[in-house]
């Protein structure tokens, strides 16, 4: 004889279901938030320190031979045909471009300045005419820099040469830096940034970090005395 059991859940056993899948789903949803934003993160900040490490060993082989480092300044000759150029102005496109089509910087490739939201350039032109470029870049800094000076970071953060000069001299005692990520742009809109320094190091900062602007600008020292000339250069 066989016997019968009843599969049915009770009503208090439902309900003991229904309110842990929304415990569940109530600590989920933010966690899968930031492993999305975080991730793309990580991608964009890996191919920063790439462009950073690619200029470093340029300027260590250019070195050996007697000839200036190529970081972006008002007179940065990238090969003898090309001559002197400046960096410091204009659109940052300009300065990656001209690294990758004179072959003066190894191994870069427009992948280097996408993500987030922002396609792969198929071509130069392509790239130059804006749309394909996720970093911005302090130029006119004197070689020898501290290796905590930034040096990329991602477009949406929309700050100026004055802006660096300014919060320095300060001191933290002014609007906190997250004032400056747009809302509009990618990657992260106003979310976060991504920047990485002259010595390579790739950081990722929300929003809410950023209420000190030292977590930026680091101990490198930004300011009118140092490094008056400090320029910003956006993408088109």
């Amino acid at each position: 004889m066989r016997t019968r059991y009843d599969s049915a859940f009770t009503i208090p056993e439902v309900i003991f279901v229904i309110l842990l899948v929304c415990v569940l789903v109530f600590f989920l949803i933010p966690i899968s938030g930031n492993i999305c934003t975080v991730q793309p993160g990580l991608k964009i900040g890996t191919n920063g320190r790439s462009i950073v490490y690619g200029i470093l060993q340029a300027n260590t082989e250019r070195e050996a031979l007697g000839l200036p480092p190529i970081w972006p300044v008002a007179e940065t000759v990238l090969d003898g045909e090309t001559g002197a150029v400046d960096y410091t102005a204009g659109f940052s496109e300009k300065y990656f471009a001209d690294c990758t089509n004179t072959e003066t910087v190894e191994n870069f490739t427009f992948a280097l300045f996408a993500g987030g939201g922002v396609p792969t350039a198929r071509n130069a032109t392509e790239f130059t005419n804006g749309g394909h470029n996720v970093w911005s870049y302090t130029g006119g800094i004197p070689d020898g820099a501290d290796e905590d000076t930034p040096f990329l970071f991602t477009q949406n953060f929309r700050i100026t040469g004055d802006d660096l000069r300014h919060y320095a001299t300060v001191k933290n005692k002014d609007k906190s830096f997250a004032a400056k990520l747009n809302s509009e742009t990618m990657p992260y809109r106003g979310q976060s940034l991504v920047f990485v320094t002259r010595g390579g190091s790739a950081l990722y900062l929300k929003a809410k970090e950023l209420h000190k602007p030292s977590v930026f600008y680091g101990n490198s020292g930004q300011n009118i005395s140092t490094n008056f000339s400090v320029a910003v250069v956006h993408p088109k």
